[in-house]
């Protein structure tokens, strides 16, 4: 096995790597990749004609992380091997997620779902079929086949398998930042891996409820959780793991109020991430201790902090990170009185705010792009069935044809039966034929309302930007001397829940409004409070009517 994956690697990197063969001499190109390509298939003869070359499962698992071609490979070979191809097939699925065609990994698990296997195999297949959903962000899809994977696990009692899926469940409902269901899902998986023990898992586990307590700003549960994560993976040896930890437990610690104990979190995080040259993470922790020395009143240090966190996230192209540290910046200036170059940097930051803006419509546009070709090959499929299945009923009906006159030669005295049967037959394949077509047409109107409700979806999201982007417009607009120094430390996230909170709206319609959840919106809400040194809403309208950051209807 080990020669064939040579084999196919030597194969692929000639073929990629042009610029190592001679190029003025394409024969000599063409014969080298003959003689290695020749060779692989001799290896791959030689070693499926012995008894002890059989290809395993376990094999082509092993592949692939590092190298998904390679176990695609494999998993044909031990296709043709083996009389039980089922664990296989789930295998190539996972290969083609893995080379990032998740459509065409959707389609072939979807191809298997009819399939005879076990329970075992029919949870690990919905499991599979529910993250590859996950990547097309159809998230109720991706939770229906989770939830499908968890019950066959409960009706089989397999307790292990049921932490994995309520843990994945947990993961689909973060990404949709409902934060709520994430969490008790989280909690579920977490209290069945510790009645089962399994040490190893239990880290990533207090990491998630770690980071949705914090989103939920269950502030002290969250530091607790991050703590058990870090004891956890202190034990495992996993140097990453461990600064993220530690980023995590310095951050909570700051809103907590706990300079002095989250800068040593701080600085221990940045030295391991130093170590293992982990740009993106110290650009991350860099920019938190920068929010830390800015509460500390250490504006120097914070400063300093914040401009190398820019330079870093800038080469790697880190967006978010970037935004971080700008808007870093621009509150250092404004608690020095540096006005003027305050006003300035925030310009480049709402540049910077309307790229990711821009990037991010761009993606949804792609993702409702995506949904629209899914469905639309969903129907392509259905239409091919469709074809089989009238094909099958034409087949059926020439073979009743066939009987039917063979049997008025044989027997003259049942010709009245045999042609009532055939009439029959023909009717009845008639009339499944146009329920058949019936459904045909209903599936094409529902594809086109699909259309037409994503287009709206688009529609209302471009108004909900331009809204947006008009309120901040009219309030960065504004001279600064206008504004007073701690309205200035809001984000333009912050800004906007303000400039909506004036207009009276209620935390719902406002987390309606920017597509956060209640809890989110909150969160913004206990910040502005806290940087505009109010006591409560009432306050803060008063402000924002003083100033005029009122939003728009």
């Amino acid at each position: 096995m080990i020669s064939i994956i040579c084999l196919f690697d030597a194969a692929k990197f000639m073929n990629q790597q042009k610029v190592l063969v001679v190029q003025k001499d394409d024969f000599t190109k063409k014969v080298l990749l003959w003689l290695v390509f020749n060779l692989f298939a001799l290896c791959i003869s030689a070693q499926s004609a012995s008894s002890d070359s059989q290809i395993t499962p376990e094999q082509c698992e092993a592949l692939l992380s590092t190298n998904p071609d390679s176990a695609l490979l494999l998993v044909q070979i031990g296709m043709s091997q083996s009389t039980d191809t089922i664990q296989f097939a789930i295998i190539k699925g996972q290969a083609l997620r893995r080379k990032g065609e998740a459509l065409e990994a959707k389609l072939y698990f979807q191809s298997l779902l009819d399939a005879q296997m076990t329970n075992q195999q029919r949870a690990e297949l919905n499991n599979n079929l529910g993250k590859v959903n996950a990547n097309l962000a159809e998230y109720d899809q991706a939770i229906a086949s989770f939830l499908s994977a968890l019950h066959i696990m409960e009706e089989s009692g397999d307790e292990q398998g049921q932490a994995f899926y309520l843990n994945n469940i947990g993961i689909v409902y973060d990404l949709q930042s409902v934060y709520d269901q994430a969490l008790v899902y989280y909690t579920r998986s977490l209290e069945l891996k510790i009645k089962l023990g399994m040490e190893s898992s239990l880290p990533a586990s207090y990491t998630n409820i770690g980071i949705t307590m914090y989103h939920l700003g269950q502030l002290d549960s969250s530091l607790i959780y991050h703590k058990l994560a870090l004891a956890g993976f202190e034990k495992q040896g996993k140097d990453n793991s461990i600064a993220r930890s530690k980023n995590n437990i310095g951050f909570a610690l700051i809103d907590l109020g706990n300079y002095d104990e989250a800068e040593e979190y701080l600085k221990s995080a940045l030295q391991i991430r130093s170590l293992l040259n982990d740009q993106r993470g110290i650009a991350q922790t860099t920019n938190n201790l920068s929010v830390l020395y800015s509460h500390k009143n250490q504006l120097d240090k914070a400063w300093e902090a914040a401009n190398k966190a820019e330079v870093i996230a800038r080469d790697l192209a880190l967006p978010e990170i970037l935004k971080n540290a700008i808007q870093q910046k621009v509150t250092i200036l404004a608690r020095k009185g540096r006005f003027p170059q305050a006003y300035h940097l925030t310009i480049a930051l709402d540049s910077l705010n309307q790229e990711i803006a821009n990037t991010d419509k761009a993606n949804k546009v792609a993702e409702l792009e995506a949904r629209y070709q899914n469905i639309k090959k969903e129907k392509e499929i259905q239409q091919q069935r469709l074809l089989l299945a009238n094909k099958e009923i034409e087949l059926k009906a020439e073979v009743s044809k066939r009987n039917f006159f063979l049997v008025i030669s044989i027997i003259l005295m049942l010709a009245g039966i045999s042609m009532g049967y055939g009439y029959h037959q023909k009717s009845r394949a008639g009339r499944l034929f146009q329920a058949q077509n019936m459904l045909l047409q209903k599936e094409s109107t529902r594809v086109q309302q699909s259309k037409m409700t994503l287009t709206r979806e688009l529609d209302h999201i471009k108004m909900a930007l331009e809204d947006r982007n008009q309120i901040l417009q009219n309030v960065y607009e504004k001279p600064k001397e206008d504004l007073p120094p701690h309205l200035l430390q809001l984000s333009p996230r912050e800004m906007e829940v303000l400039s909506y909170l004036a207009l009276g709206w209620s935390d719902k319609e406002i987390a309606e409004k920017l597509y956060v959840s209640v809890s989110t919106t909150k969160t913004h809400l206990r910040r502005i409070y806290s940087k505009l040194l109010v006591k409560g809403r009432a306050e803060a309208v008063t402000i924002a009517h003083r100033h005029g950051i009122i939003g728009t209807v």
